[in-house]
Protein backbone atom coordinates (compact mmCIF):
# COMPACT_ATOMS: atom_id res chain seq x y z
CA UNK A 1 0.00 0.00 0.00
CA UNK A 2 1.65 3.55 -0.70
CA UNK A 3 1.58 6.07 1.66
CA UNK A 4 -0.91 9.06 1.45
CA UNK A 5 2.11 11.51 -0.06
CA UNK A 6 3.21 9.16 -2.43
CA UNK A 7 -0.75 8.81 -3.67
CA UNK A 8 -1.07 13.03 -3.67
CA UNK A 9 2.58 13.47 -5.39
CA UNK A 10 1.12 10.80 -7.95
CA UNK A 11 -2.53 12.48 -8.09
CA UNK A 12 -0.61 15.46 -9.04
CA UNK A 13 2.16 14.10 -11.70
CA UNK A 14 -1.02 12.68 -12.97
CA UNK A 15 -3.21 15.98 -13.66
CA UNK A 16 -0.46 18.14 -14.42
CA UNK A 17 0.41 15.86 -17.16
CA UNK A 18 -3.05 15.44 -18.44
CA UNK A 19 -3.66 19.30 -18.94
CA UNK A 20 0.00 19.49 -20.42
CA UNK A 21 -1.15 17.38 -23.12
CA UNK A 22 -4.50 18.82 -23.54
CA UNK A 23 -2.83 21.89 -23.66
CA UNK A 24 0.09 21.23 -26.24
CA UNK A 25 -2.98 19.38 -28.24
CA UNK A 26 -5.00 22.51 -28.14
CA UNK A 27 -2.57 24.66 -29.78
CA UNK A 28 -0.45 22.61 -31.29
CA UNK A 29 -3.62 22.06 -33.88
CA UNK A 30 -3.03 25.59 -36.05
CA UNK A 31 -4.41 24.20 -39.63
CA UNK A 32 -8.11 23.77 -37.92
CA UNK A 33 -9.88 26.10 -40.48
CA UNK A 34 -9.21 29.14 -42.89
CA UNK A 35 -8.77 32.85 -41.63
CA UNK A 36 -11.14 34.07 -39.31
CA UNK A 37 -12.40 37.87 -40.26
CA UNK A 38 -10.31 39.46 -37.87
CA UNK A 39 -7.34 37.13 -38.72
CA UNK A 40 -7.42 38.48 -42.13
CA UNK A 41 -7.84 42.04 -41.83
CA UNK A 42 -5.15 41.70 -38.99
CA UNK A 43 -2.47 39.80 -41.29
CA UNK A 44 -3.30 41.80 -44.48
CA UNK A 45 -2.84 45.28 -42.29
CA UNK A 46 0.53 43.98 -40.80
CA UNK A 47 2.04 42.77 -44.26
CA UNK A 48 1.33 46.65 -45.21
CA UNK A 49 3.03 48.24 -41.60
CA UNK A 50 5.60 45.74 -42.87
CA UNK A 51 6.40 46.75 -46.29
CA UNK A 52 6.25 50.35 -45.33
CA UNK A 53 2.57 51.36 -45.56
CA UNK A 54 0.69 53.35 -43.45
CA UNK A 55 -2.60 52.74 -41.77
CA UNK A 56 -4.54 54.51 -39.74
CA UNK A 57 -5.50 52.16 -36.93
CA UNK A 58 -5.02 55.06 -34.55
CA UNK A 59 -8.70 56.12 -35.31
CA UNK A 60 -9.64 52.35 -36.63
CA UNK A 61 -10.02 49.93 -33.79
CA UNK A 62 -6.12 49.97 -31.72
CA UNK A 63 -4.43 52.44 -29.66
CA UNK A 64 -0.88 50.66 -31.17
CA UNK A 65 -0.03 49.00 -34.26
CA UNK A 66 2.20 46.55 -32.06
CA UNK A 67 -0.57 43.72 -32.24
CA UNK A 68 -0.37 43.50 -35.64
CA UNK A 69 3.39 44.22 -36.52
CA UNK A 70 3.35 41.24 -33.81
CA UNK A 71 1.26 38.93 -36.42
CA UNK A 72 2.81 40.15 -39.36
CA UNK A 73 5.89 39.02 -38.66
CA UNK A 74 4.60 35.04 -38.03
CA UNK A 75 2.65 35.87 -41.66
CA UNK A 76 5.68 37.11 -43.24
CA UNK A 77 7.53 33.64 -41.85
CA UNK A 78 4.56 30.86 -42.32
CA UNK A 79 1.85 32.42 -43.23
CA UNK A 80 -1.50 31.95 -41.77
CA UNK A 81 0.06 29.12 -39.84
CA UNK A 82 2.70 31.16 -38.38
CA UNK A 83 1.32 34.20 -36.84
CA UNK A 84 -1.06 31.25 -35.19
CA UNK A 85 1.98 30.28 -34.00
CA UNK A 86 3.02 33.51 -32.63
CA UNK A 87 -0.33 33.31 -30.75
CA UNK A 88 -0.05 30.16 -29.10
CA UNK A 89 3.54 30.85 -28.12
CA UNK A 90 2.11 34.27 -26.19
CA UNK A 91 -0.99 32.62 -25.05
CA UNK A 92 1.71 30.21 -23.56
CA UNK A 93 3.51 32.87 -22.30
CA UNK A 94 0.58 34.33 -20.37
CA UNK A 95 -0.12 31.10 -18.61
CA UNK A 96 3.61 30.68 -17.07
CA UNK A 97 3.33 34.50 -16.07
CA UNK A 98 0.11 33.94 -14.50
CA UNK A 99 1.16 30.55 -12.78
CA UNK A 100 4.28 32.74 -11.17
CA UNK A 101 1.94 35.18 -10.17
CA UNK A 102 -0.23 33.21 -8.68
CA UNK A 103 2.17 31.41 -7.23
CA UNK A 104 3.99 34.36 -5.57
CA UNK A 105 0.37 35.64 -4.35
CA UNK A 106 -0.65 33.07 -2.81
CA UNK A 107 2.67 31.33 -1.78
CA UNK A 108 1.45 27.54 -2.91
CA UNK A 109 2.04 26.02 -6.13
CA UNK A 110 -0.61 23.78 -5.83
CA UNK A 111 -3.13 27.34 -5.91
CA UNK A 112 -1.17 28.25 -8.94
CA UNK A 113 -1.25 25.64 -10.68
CA UNK A 114 -5.08 24.39 -10.08
CA UNK A 115 -5.79 28.04 -11.25
CA UNK A 116 -3.60 27.79 -14.25
CA UNK A 117 -5.17 24.87 -15.64
CA UNK A 118 -8.32 26.26 -14.84
CA UNK A 119 -7.19 29.39 -17.59
CA UNK A 120 -5.49 27.25 -19.70
CA UNK A 121 -8.35 24.72 -20.07
CA UNK A 122 -11.18 27.75 -20.82
CA UNK A 123 -12.54 28.27 -23.88
CA UNK A 124 -11.95 31.89 -23.57
CA UNK A 125 -8.44 31.62 -23.41
CA UNK A 126 -8.17 28.41 -25.78
CA UNK A 127 -9.89 30.74 -28.59
CA UNK A 128 -7.96 33.95 -28.05
CA UNK A 129 -4.39 31.46 -28.21
CA UNK A 130 -5.07 29.58 -31.17
CA UNK A 131 -6.36 32.45 -33.53
CA UNK A 132 -4.15 35.59 -34.61
CA UNK A 133 -5.66 38.52 -33.55
CA UNK A 134 -4.97 41.19 -30.44
CA UNK A 135 -6.83 39.63 -27.63
CA UNK A 136 -3.94 37.40 -26.82
CA UNK A 137 -1.45 40.16 -27.71
CA UNK A 138 -3.07 42.11 -24.65
CA UNK A 139 -3.64 39.37 -22.19
CA UNK A 140 0.14 38.32 -22.56
CA UNK A 141 0.85 42.40 -22.15
CA UNK A 142 -1.71 42.07 -18.73
CA UNK A 143 -0.35 38.64 -17.33
CA UNK A 144 3.03 40.02 -17.47
CA UNK A 145 2.31 43.51 -15.61
CA UNK A 146 0.72 41.19 -13.10
CA UNK A 147 3.57 39.07 -12.84
CA UNK A 148 5.77 42.27 -12.44
CA UNK A 149 3.19 43.65 -9.45
CA UNK A 150 3.27 40.28 -7.85
CA UNK A 151 7.61 40.57 -7.95
CA UNK A 152 7.05 44.30 -6.28
CA UNK A 153 5.17 42.39 -3.67
CA UNK A 154 6.78 39.39 -2.98
CA UNK A 155 10.02 41.22 -2.83
CA UNK A 156 11.21 43.56 -0.18
CA UNK A 157 13.29 47.13 -1.26
CA UNK A 158 12.88 49.99 -3.08
CA UNK A 159 14.01 48.70 -6.39
CA UNK A 160 11.68 45.92 -6.50
CA UNK A 161 8.59 48.14 -6.10
CA UNK A 162 10.02 50.39 -8.62
CA UNK A 163 10.53 48.54 -11.16
CA UNK A 164 6.98 47.03 -10.91
CA UNK A 165 6.02 51.03 -11.68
Amino acid sequence: MMSSTKVNRLTWLVTLLVISFALVWMRARLNFNGPYLDESNYLFVGKTLLDGGVWQTHTYIFSSDFPLYVFGVGDAFAGLIGARAIAAILGICSLVFYFDAVRRFFRSQQVALFATALLALSASHGFISKFAVYDIVCFVSFTAGLWTLSLAFTRSGYQAQCWAF
